[in-house]
């Protein structure tokens, strides 16, 4: 099969199962628009090939990913810039790019996935948690209302009630937690069967009938989440409010120091 590199990522595929990698463990897996579109161009690239039937998501080091690197917040926040809804309609694209990649989807989530990682994770069709998986929905805790599909995605997985309180506490939700109120798939019985479980699944789908699991993920997506585009107006327009509200430049100064944000009352 063709070699594909990337900057971000590691892409590699085997025994019809390929495996996508988010590199950046220096930066706990922290995401930002050019890894989001390398993993989605990996995905496309994979579901193009016959001799590919799933994708494994997966993050180098202890996580999965921390989400979105509010350092580069910092730096935004001091040149006087702030998020804007076409910038954060990008990610947004991106992340519903890997959502509909027609070859079944697995999330081999291992350690944390933390806000926007947690967005990629629920857009695939499956997560795989290890014990010491967790995940949050960490966008409330720097002041911000949420991108990337999060809270829709979360929403279509454990209920609107659920998600409400995961979106507005911005809490950690442990793997037997996640497993109990539908975002996790499975948790393996110990951390070092993640991959093997996650694989021997994998391995299943690869083996299918592909074809067939493709129209069912087109009928799904067209069924239940055909308001994603509106939904994306909604989150870029949100989200710019939120990234000028002062709570936003206090929560990522806040992070950098290493201290409690004291929000605008």
């Amino acid at each position: 099969m063709e070699n594909k590199s990337y900057k971000n990522i590691q892409f590699s595929a085997e025994k019809r199962v390929a495996t996508v990698t988010i590199n950046r463990a220096q930066f706990a897996n922290a995401l930002d628009h050019e890894t989001l579109g390398e993993i989605a161009d990996a995905c496309s690239f994979a579901a193009a090939r016959d001799e590919i039937g799933a994708i494994v998501l997966t993050g180098a080091g202890k996580h999965f990913s921390a989400g979105g690197n509010i350092k580069n917040f910092k730096t935004m926040l001091e040149e006087g810039r702030y998020l804007t809804k076409e910038y954060v309609s990008v990610a947004g694209k991106s992340v519903h790019a890997i959502f509909n990649t027609p070859k079944p989807t697995l999330a081999m989530v291992n350690g944390m996935a933390a806000g926007q990682g947690a967005a990629v994770a629920a857009a695939c069709d499956f997560r795989i948690f290890a014990p010491s998986s967790r995940f949050n929905m960490a966008f409330i805790n720097v002041g911000l209302s949420g991108d990337s599909g999060a809270m829709l995605y979360l929403a279509k997985l454990v209920g609107i009630a659920r998600a409400r309180e995961l979106m507005m506490t911005g809490r950690v939700v442990r793997a037997d937690e996640a497993k109990e109120i539908g975002f996790a798939t499975a948790v393996t019985e110990s951390d070092e069967r993640l991959a093997d479980v996650t694989y021997e699944l994998a391995q299943k789908l690869a083996n299918g009938a592909t074809f067939a699991i493709g129209r069912q993920k087109a009928m799904f997506n067209s069924l239940f989440y055909s308001e994603y585009d509106k939904y994306v107006e909604m989150e870029g327009s949100c989200i710019e409010e939120c990234s000028r509200h002062p709570d936003f430049k206090e929560a990522v100064y806040a992070f950098c120091e290493k201290r409690t944000p004291v929000f605008s009352k």
